[in-house]
This record gives structure tokens, sequence and C-alpha cells, in this order.
């Protein structure tokens, strides 16, 4: 009878042993502050061989954020316990850089199931706008500002104060930037997985300014963020995606949808390659609207493609001169690595796929790959863009000027999450004779752009890293700086029909 009691008790030993084995596993080794901290590592790994800014002694706001970025991140690593922590931790990490061309995220994980946490929202939302925050969306009743109130403080403290001090250093620290301000905003009144802050200040109360006039406090209170709530929020918030197109919405006038510089599937491709083809074929244009609104970058020389098509290849050389005349002798530097080159590597394989052998992107990967392969093999740091053989000015030299030919007007429109290419684009065309600028600041990058990609495992969850791989020399539009309307949009200008806007205000001008 003891000797069964003893094999009943060692049993259960067993039994309890081999069940807490997994709850170990996940404890040492599948815990989300296990991911974080490697992903972190991996991050600081990438910048620290990929950045450009690493071989600048001159860059000093780069180098105090460097010196000190890891360790400050992973003293927020304690308060990791899910998959939007994660992304959080590493949000606060890059944002230090002051350079939206770094982040990441998490783009695959067999963890989910672990991230129990529900999207909640105050029951408002806010949109930051040129002079103050107001609110876009509200669950309605006396318990909430109502949709038109704006945001003027949570906490007594004024509202401008409490984002940049609480929020901002968490996602995004460029408060020059509407964007910025935006974003803030957002992760002011929404704690979902895309919006989500690890030290999250503790709101009790806000006040509006409601559209009667008076001012009225409302208790900050979370709620569920159901489905439906995301689904209007993300329109209001963010622009859809259409393809690239042209189409005609007036008599002689023409709105070109500039919306993808990525063109990541082969059904963008071809509608940008159409799109060419349909430009090329406008005759008689009296107004063209160029309509950037979906657009946050990609590969430049796309937007160069659509100036050259509807404008002419001449008045693109007119452009381009310009820009050089403003900085002369500008040039840029790559700063190579074997990270570089495997993302670089990844993605000509990719997008061959997707384009085909001729695109203009695919012949700038051939040569980029080729001169960076010689650069590692000889042991070099860097090697300047202009030896790629891709921007020769020769032809764009003053004795050889031509004139501005375009007769009709030029509308650009952007919204505030224009950035990279859609900012070089924006370069370009700020430079036609009588352009008209319209819509919403622009975002604002610096000197360090052209990014790759590259990812870090663990245990099947993926965490892509982007980082710049390029820094201009002697850029003449200042880091971070945005480009400001001529003419600005007040309401949402990602829902709202914009055509008839755009011809009202061209009667005032």
């Amino acid at each position: 009878m003891l000797i069964v009691k003893f094999i009943r008790r060692r049993s259960g030993l067993v039994f309890l042993i081999l069940a807490l084995i997994p709850l170990v596993i996940y404890l040492i080794y599948l815990n989300p502050q296990a991911r974080a901290a490697r992903h972190l590592a991996a991050a600081h790994e990438a910048v620290t061989e990929m950045h450009p800014a690493i071989l600048d002694k001159s860059a000093s706001a780069f180098h105090a954020w460097h010196s000190i970025a890891y360790e400050r991140a992973k003293e927020l690593l304690p308060r990791v316990h899910s998959i939007a922590d994660e992304n959080a931790l590493l949000n606060f990490y890059f944002a230090g850089y002051e350079d939206a061309h770094v982040n990441g995220h998490v783009s695959r994980s067999p963890f989910t199931w672990m991230d129990i946490s529900s999207p909640r929202w105050a029951g408002w939302l806010t949109k930051a706008t040129l002079n103050d925050f107001e609110v876009v969306m509200s669950a309605g009743g006396d318990d909430y500002p109502p949709v038109g109130a704006h945001l003027l403080s949570c906490n007594q403290q004024p509202i401008d104060f409490f984002l940049k001090t609480n929020i901002a250093p968490y996602i995004d620290k460029r408060w020059n930037l509407l964007a910025a301000k935006d974003r803030s905003a957002e992760f002011l009144s929404v704690d979902t997985s895309y919006a989500h802050l690890l030290n999250r200040p503790n709101v009790s109360s806000c006040e509006f300014e409601i559209p009667s006039g008076s001012i009225k406090s409302f208790v900050f209170r979370w709620s569920a963020f159901g489905a439906e709530d995301e689904t209007q929020s993300m329109k209001i918030r963010y622009p859809s995606y259409g393809y690239p197109s042209v189409r005609k919405f007036a008599p002689k006038s023409y709105w070109v949808n500039v919306s993808d510089f990525k063109l990541n599937s082969t059904e963008a491709y071809q509608h940008h390659q159409q799109l060419l083809k349909d430009l090329q074929a406008l005759k008689d244009v009296d107004l063209i609207v160029f309509d950037t609104r979906m657009n946050n970058g990609g590969h430049s020389p796309f937007g160069d493609e659509i100036i050259k098509s509807s404008l002419g290849e001449k008045n693109l050389d007119y452009l381009q001169r310009q820009l050089v005349e403003k900085e002369p002798g500008q040039d840029a530097v790559f700063r190579a690595s074997w990270k570089f080159y495997w993302s670089y590597d990844f993605i000509y394989k990719q997008q061959q796929i997707r384009q085909g052998d001729n695109s203009t992107e695919l012949k700038f990967f051939d040569v980029i790959l080729s001169r960076l392969k010689q650069a590692l093999d000889n042991h070099q740091e860097t090697f300047l863009q202009s030896e790629l053989g891709f921007e020769q000015f020769e032809h764009l030299a003053a004795e050889n000027a031509v004139q501005w030919q375009h007769k009709g007007k030029v509308v650009l429109l952007t919204s505030r999450n224009c950035f990279s290419s859609c900012l070089n684009f924006v370069d370009t065309l700020k430079q036609v004779p009588g352009l008209i600028h319209m819509g919403e600041p622009t975002n604002g990058d610096t000197i360090y752009t052209q990014v790759a990609i590259t990812s870090s495992s663990y245990l099947k969850e993926d965490y892509l890293i982007t980082v710049p791989i390029k820094a201009y020399k002697k850029r003449w539009r200042g880091d971070n700086q945005a480009y400001v309307p001529d003419v600005i949009y007040e309401g949402n200008i990602y829902t709202d029909p914009l055509q008839d806007w755009v011809l009202d205000q061209l009667k005032h001008q």
C-alpha cells in the first residue's frame, strides 16, 4: 500500500513538473519582455551598422540620443506584457532620433493570442489643425464632447504642452509638424494595438470649447472601442488607397492621382505605367491637379516619370535645373553595410516579380547593388550617389537652359502624410512658375533618407526594422521642414470631395 501511495505521489509530482515546463519556457523564452529585448537589441545594432550619421561626428543631436537610447529603452522592458507593448517600446526608441525614416513594427507573430488587452477609447477623437485640436468623432451624449469642439487642456495643463510633454516623446517628437501633433492627439484618447503607449499619463479630465462658444470640462473615461468605431476612425484619420490614375474633372482640367511611389504589387505598377501613357496622350490642357494625399513616399524616379509624362521632358529639365541652382554641388553619400546589401537584394527580387526587368526602380537597384558590393569588397565605408551615374546634370547647365513651356495652370494638393519621396516630388513641383499649392502642410524628413529594411526574428515572431542608408550633402530643404500650402484646407482632406473646392479657390487666384 505504501508503495502504491509512493508511486501515485511520484506520478503526481512528475505530472506537475511536466505541466510547469511550458510555463517556465514561456516565462524565460517566449514572454513579450524577452521578445522585445531581442528586437530592441537588433534595432540598436541595425542603426549602429547602417545609419550614415554614425560616421558623421557633426551629427550631434543624433549621437546624443544614440549614446543613451538603448539603455533608456531597456528601462521600460518591465512594462512590456503584449505585442502592442513590444511595438510601443520600440516606438520610444525610434522617436528619440526625430527621424521618421527610422522605425519598425512586428510583422508576424504566433503570440497574438497572448495579447489579451481590449481596444478602448475615451469616447472622443481629435485631430490636429494648424491652430488647435478639434473633435472629429464622438460617442455622443452629455458625457462626451461633441464633434466640432476644440480641446483646450487636460489635467489643467494647456493641451499643446500636455501632449508634447507626456505623449510625443513616446511616438513622434517633431512637434513643429502637423503629422506629429496629430499622432499624439490620436494616442491621447485611443488605446489600441496601433495606438498604444507604455507610459500612458493618467488623465482625470479635459476641457473643451464646445461649438456654442462655452467652456466645458469632461471626465476622462475609457470605454470599449468596437470594430465599427475603429473602422470609422480609420476613415476619418487615414486616406484610403487608390491606384495611380488620371481623370478629367472639368473642361480641359485633369486630376492626377499621385498616390503611390512604392508600387509594391503588380497591379499598382501596371496602373502607374497606364497613368504615364494616359498623361502623354493629354492634349489641350488648361489645368492639371497633382493629388498626393495618399502618398507617403517610395521611389522618387516614379514621381519624375509622372512630371515628364504630364508636363514634358524639357519642363522636367527646367524644374531640375532650378533645384540644382538652389544648392550647387549637391550630392549624397551612401553608407555601405551587408545589412543594406541583403535588404536591397531581397527587394530587387520582389520588385522584379512585380515590375519585370525594365522598370526605373530595377535599373537603379542593379547599379546600386553592383556599386555597394564593390564598396564592401574593398572595405569602403561609404560611396557617393554621383558615382552611380544616375544624376548627371551637365545637360541642365545654364548655357543649355530651356525656358518654362507649359501654358496651363498647375495645382499641387498635399496632406499631412506627404513624406520622403513624396517630399522630393513636391521639391520639384514647387519650382513650377505660378504653381498653386493647396491642402494641408506636409510631413517632413531629414537629410538621412532612402531606407533599407532588416528583420529581427525571435521564435517565429518577426520584427521589421527600417533604417536610412543615405545622407544628402548640402540639401537646401532643412531637416523636418514642412511645406505649407498657399491655400489651406480645413475640412477632412481624406474624405471630403475636393474638386469643386479647388475650382472655387482658383477663381480667387
